[in-house]
């Protein structure tokens, strides 16, 4: 069966080091002045994972993970394994949450119901009454078809859903044109689309163990290679 990209992450145990939204940069040395650094391309996601020494299934289920995104348009989509829930439900997750106005149980999305002209304001619906978000916490959602857009919220403080459902949240970076209203908005396990572009990885041949490190850069490229 061949293999459908983008791929999740390994089902593996990860440590995630760093997640973070920033400008690649390079940094010229410079005799006698001060070091000089020029931005390197747009603004982007980028995730930095390890692995604990891994054996037995783990390890070949890692090894297959490599090979596969080793092949020249591989992609992947990346979480931040810190923070798998807003940050008012983690340990706990959806339990007992219903959206407003039915008795349908909240698994985790809801519905994009408009992007402010600014392309900093989301606004929401489908949440459970009394639905809370608060800064730093995470969204994504597929834009223009099938490009993924991830967004935390800003340092605004706590946002909560209405008795209809309905939010409005402040979140960077700014949100590209093309969005469908209508979009499915996922808060359990966001994800960003991209590709691995480092890899450190200490095996152990004669046992069949190993540890890895790698590096996941956003693609601005559509979902599907």
């Amino acid at each position: 069966m061949a293999l459908i990209y983008p791929l999740p992450l390994p089902a593996v145990t990860l440590y995630c080091r760093k997640f973070a939204f920033e400008i690649p940069q390079r940094t010229s040395l410079t005799d006698g002045v001060e070091d000089q650094t020029v931005d390197n391309g747009a603004a982007r996601w980028s995730g930095e994972y390890d692995t604990p020494v891994l054996g037995g299934t783990d390890f070949k289920l890692m090894m297959a993970w490599e090979a596969a995104m080793k092949k020249s348009r591989a992609r992947c989509l990346a979480h931040d394994a810190r923070c798998i829930y807003p940050f008012y439900y983690q340990g706990i997750g959806w339990k007992g949450l219903v959206r407003a106005g039915t008795s349908t149980a909240f698994d985790g999305t809801c519905t994009l119901a408009s992007v402010g002209d600014d392309g900093y304001t989301l606004g929401l619906s489908g949440l459970p009454v009394g639905f809370k978000l608060t800064s730093g916490d995470a969204l994504s959602f597929i834009w223009d078809s099938s490009r993924y857009a991830y967004h935390t919220l800003g340092p605004v403080g706590d946002a909560v859903a209405a008795a209809d459902g309905t939010m409005s949240v402040t979140v960077d970076p700014v949100t590209f044109g093309g969005y469908s209203e209508g979009a499915t908005v996922r808060f359990e396990k966001p994800v960003f689309f991209g590709r691995v572009v480092k890899w450190t990885k200490a095996e152990r041949d004669d046992s069949q163990l190993g540890s890895w490190s790698f590096v996941v850069l956003q693609s601005h490229m559509r979902a599907v290679p």
